[in-house]
């Protein structure tokens, strides 16, 4: 099975992490999994908490969190 991992910095993108996080969780790839990780590189906005937001709101299949 193919594995897929999208890395994705979060560093002062409270307008577009939301939708960035949500347009990865909507993929859909039987053919493989797929891991993201989210590297926090200490913004001065309310990235990470609209981060932690969407994960707790997130009730799909989750690994490591």
């Amino acid at each position: 099975m193919l594995s897929i991992s999208i890395i994705i910095p979060i560093y002062n993108v409270e307008a577009y992490v939301r939708h960035c996080l949500e347009s990865v969780m909507a993929q859909d790839c039987a053919e493989a999994t797929i891991e993201c990780i989210l590297v926090d590189d200490f913004g001065q906005d309310d990235s990470m908490s609209i981060v932690h937001t969407v994960l707790t709101d997130y009730h799909g299949s989750i690994g490591d969190y």
